[in-house]
């Protein structure tokens, strides 16, 4: 397997969920090795690598700095697409604070990926390999575990106040297009004035997110995509936010996934070198990784 690169330029956009601000976004091909860096246009290019150790807040999405205080929010969507295409260099070059919300999902963004194509470098692609269990627990007694696996899967929770969701699968092609990239972002209409004050959800609207009732139905014209579709949205979360390492993550998933724990897991992870082991997959070649049984054949597969 080689590292993916984008074929072409693509641009968009859209206000921030948060900001409420319009943002223009383009996305360019990088050079393999620079990563994803996002790029303030109206801070004189100031670069901002993306990067789990450069997550500065995780209330409501992913927020990334550098050390000038140029800031980033809401990057999880847009990193989720990319992820799931297996392209880990680009440099996104963003006008304003806040990358747009489009539709509230990865959906448009993985309808302009297809559009500018993804191409093979000729540099072999590195993937990290769970080992060992690992898991986090936040101050509200929800966790996040990662558990050695041949495949990328989740069995997930999602419990937000009336809604009790799970979902299983393997992430896929099939996966990943058909529900967890059309998942929206979602919220508590009763919740709107308590977000609002705190200078949260300024742009929000049934244009780009799923608004739920006390009940935790939806009160969007057609209602859900799908079944489930709150907690396929924390999957596709999940995928942009572990995005941040650089390369495919190969683990199994349980838990009650959040920003925060996304964050805190790699970090926790990441510092006990006995935990993963990066292997380099080759193409069509499946590579063997010493889990605590004996080791075992794995495969990492690409949208």
């Amino acid at each position: 397997m080689f590292k993916k690169i984008l074929h072409n330029d693509f641009c968009f956009s859209g206000v921030g969920t948060h900001s409420g601000l319009l943002a223009n976004v383009v996305v360019k091909p990088a050079p393999i090795g620079v990563g994803v860096s996002f790029i303030r246009t109206d801070l004189d290019n100031s670069v901002i690598s993306a990067s789990y150790e450069n997550v500065v807040n995780t209330t409501a999405s992913t927020v990334i700095a550098n050390d000038s205080g140029a800031i980033v929010k809401t990057i999880e969507h847009l990193m989720s697409a990319l992820t799931a295409f297996g392209i880990f260099d680009a440099y996104v070059y963003i006008d304003s604070d806040e990358m747009p919300i489009l539709d509230g999902s990865s959906v448009e963004f993985v309808k302009m990926i297809q559009k500018a194509g993804v191409i093979d470098s000729d540099v072999v692609q590195e993937c990290c390999y769970i080992k060992e269990d690992v898991e986090v627990v936040d101050n509200n007694g929800r966790s996040l575990k990662l558990s050695p696996s041949l495949e990328f899967y989740v069995d997930i929770n999602l419990k937000s106040g009336p809604v009790d969701q799970s979902a299983k699968l393997k992430i896929s092609r099939r996966n990943y297009l058909s529900k967890i990239s059309k998942a929206r972002t979602f919220g508590f209409f009763k919740d709107r004035e308590k977000l609002q004050s705190l200078g949260l959800i300024k742009g929000v609207s049934f244009d780009n997110s799923l608004i739920l009732n006390d009940d935790g139905d939806p009160m969007n014209d057609g209602g859900f995509r799908f079944k489930n579709e709150p907690a396929y949205h924390k999957i596709l979360d999940l995928i942009g936010d572990f995005g941040l390492i650089g390369m495919p993550i190969v683990c199994k998933v349980t838990g009650n996934p959040s920003h925060t724990l996304n964050n805190n897991i790699l970090k926790k992870f990441l510092t006990f070198e006995k935990k993963y082991a990066i292997v380099k997959n080759n193409v069509d070649t499946s590579v063997r990784v010493k889990f605590p049984n004996p080791p075992v054949a794995a495969r990492v597969q690409y949208l």
